[in-house]
């Protein structure tokens, strides 16, 4: 993700691509391959606060904060507007959902 790339650039580090995954990014710091990382994953801090505990640290506060926007085209929604409703409505439900915002934190919401 270019993103994270970035910020991670803007914090003074640099990024390799090579982890696949989030227990392997974390693996990569605790070998020493790499002195920085960032992920979007929200399984990353509770790995570094329950399996790296002492040995990993996370910064208090997310490293970015991004707005990301779904634009329908008036086409499309005429013709999908069904599906359209269910999308939106599949996202306030999960906006409200106690365990999602449970997972996302008092400072994202």
């Amino acid at each position: 993700m270019n993103l994270n790339k970035d910020a991670v650039s803007r914090a003074g580090g640099t990024s390799e691509d090579g982890a696949k995954t989030v227990l392997a990014l974390a693996q990569k710091l605790v070998a020493g391959h790499s002195d920085l990382a960032a992920s979007a994953e929200p399984d990353f801090p509770e790995l570094v606060q329950t399996r790296y505990k002492g040995v990993l640290e996370a910064l208090a506060t997310p490293l970015t904060e991004s707005s990301y926007y779904v634009v329908f085209s008036l086409q499309y929604f005429a013709a999908h507007q069904a599906e359209v409703e269910r999308f939106w409505n599949a996202i306030a439900t999960t906006k409200a959902d106690p365990e999602y915002l449970d997972k996302i934190g008092p400072e994202t919401r």
